[in-house]
């Protein structure tokens, strides 16, 4: 069990998620969008005695900016303190910090980039 685990089961538990493929760390290329992807981009001891705090970056990718940012402002509702992972994680406090987006790129070929939202997260965990 990992925290990359028990944040795509937190991710997965959003009706408004779930119906998107949700993938840790990458997403291959000639997959469909939307797409979610997540990672974990820090984990360390809290200040809180027996507590770890992890911060999370939840990437929505699709075609469309408006697409992207519309999926993207389902993510703080998701991110809700909880036990995960059949109890082994315990999320005490998880707090959404914001999103930045960058647009769809229009060319030809190589040249298009769809839409990215990066919205910033940071979890209180206990591991049980």
């Amino acid at each position: 069990m990992s925290i990359e685990a028990a944040t795509r089961e937190m991710l997965n538990a959003s009706a408004a998620l779930n119906i998107y493929p949700i993938t840790h760390g990458y997403r291959l290329q000639n997959s469909g969008l939307p797409a979610i992807t997540f990672e974990i981009t820090s984990n360390e001891r809290s200040a809180v005695s027996g507590h770890w705090q992890a911060s999370a970056q939840v990437k929505v990718v699709a075609v469309e900016t408006g697409t992207a940012l519309t999926i993207a402002g389902s993510v703080p509702a998701a991110c809700v303190a909880g036990s995960y992972l059949f109890g082994s994680y315990v999320f005490d406090a998880v707090i959404f910090r914001g999103r930045t987006a960058d647009a769809a790129s229009v060319g030809e070929g190589d040249e298009q980039e769809p839409a990215e939202v990066n919205c910033e997260v940071d979890i209180y965990y206990r591991e049980i």
